[in-house]
């Protein structure tokens, strides 16, 4: 799954599977907003992270996420 091959790209610095991984992710909608804000969070996939948090179209939107479960796993940098 891509989780895992995040992983594995990310434990074998293999720096453009991880870029694929996440252009991949900008499309691909199986997984929420969320479980995609915490993967480009943890393997620091900076264009997906602007995706999606450019799609939030309000603040109630972006409070909701902290109801999340991935939500527990954001850095502090990321809940700021």
């Amino acid at each position: 799954t891509l989780p895992h091959i995040l992983s594995l790209g990310d434990r074998f610095q293999m720096k453009d599977v991880i870029a694929q991984c996440g252009t991949h992710l900008m499309t691909l909608s199986k997984f929420s907003k969320a479980e995609k804000l915490h993967l480009s969070d943890q393997y620091r996939l900076e264009k997906l992270k602007n995706h999606c948090l450019l799609s939030y179209t309000n603040a109630t939107e972006i409070g909701a996420l902290e109801s999340a479960p991935e939500f527990a796993h954001f850095s502090d940098k990321l809940k700021a």
